[in-house]
């Protein structure tokens, strides 16, 4: 019953989505269309405007899925929802999982409109300059290429992990939103109970990292390993490496955790449809 209430909420998710992917998909046309005329004007504005209907998509998703997700759970399309023959944690994940599938689509997306504008812009010369730029690297004070390698999917995934976090908690304000007495604050409530939770999460969590730090360090040879001393997180960075901090992320995945315990149950017994 999951995989299907997944695969429903994928559908009812494209329409929000939609207009914005075709928008992109126009402009990068364009783009195209513009290498095989002289038309330089439209080579500057078909790249502009894809950087920034790429920004505007990762907008207009996050928007789109956290009004669907109010409108199926708590609107009148709600009490359809809440009649249906599955546990209210299996809706809550349903609609956790596809919210992140289209924010990292979103976000992949502004990746990839980046990188085709540069290489657009650069044609030939794109792949020799940006490793002629890897190369320069420690000569700004930043990590060598080997470490930035090693690293960035790390980095990449802390962010989707933050993002998964913050989904819930704003999941979680929606649902206290919608039960007496803060369904009078409505949409205002919304937001003072996000800016609330998600206060305490990440100040908490940075005291937590502060007293007992965890990280795994890259080495300025590409080596890795994993520490718990703060002195070494330290030297690591001296040294021309890098690291990624873990306790934090510990910490969120807890609260997390909690607040979608606490959410599931809340839905199944205090939510008030409207």
């Amino acid at each position: 019953m999951l995989g299907k209430l997944i695969k429903n909420d994928l559908k009812s998710s494209v329409r929000g989505v939609f207009n914005i992917y075709i928008a992109a998909f126009i402009a990068t046309a364009a783009m195209g269309i513009s290498l095989f005329t002289d038309f330089g004007a439209g080579k500057t504005l078909s790249s502009l405007a894809l950087i920034i209907i790429s920004f505007i998509a990762v907008i207009i998703t996050i928007v789109s899925m956290f009004s669907d997700f109010r409108k199926t759970m708590f609107g009148d399309r709600g009490y359809l929802t809440n009649t249906l023959p599955v546990r209210s944690y299996s809706l809550l994940f349903s609609k956790w999982l596809v919210s992140m599938i289209w924010i990292t689509v979103s976000c992949l997306f502004v990746g990839f409109s980046f990188a085709l504008v540069y290489s657009y812009y650069m044609g030939s010369e794109s792949v020799s300059t940006f490793s002629m730029l890897l190369e320069m690297l420690p000569t700004m004070g930043l990590p060598a290429k080997d470490v930035i390698f090693k690293i960035l999917p790390m980095y990449s995934a802390k962010i989707l992990f933050w993002l998964a976090v913050n989904v819930a908690i704003v999941y979680f304000s929606v649902t206290i939103s919608n039960i007496k007495p803060f369904q009078a604050l409505g949409t205002f409530g919304v937001i003072i109970a996000f800016f609330l939770i998600f206060a305490f999460v990440n100040i908490a969590g940075n005291k937590l990292d502060s007293l007992a730090s965890m990280a795994i360090l890259v080495n300025f040879d590409g080596s890795m390993s994993l520490s718990f001393d703060r002195q070494a997180i330290q030297e690591v960075i001296y040294t021309g490496g890098a690291f990624v901090s873990l306790t934090q992320i510990y910490f969120e995945l807890i609260a997390a955790i909690i607040l979608f315990i606490i959410n599931s149950e809340l839905i199944e017994k205090k939510i008030n449809v409207k």
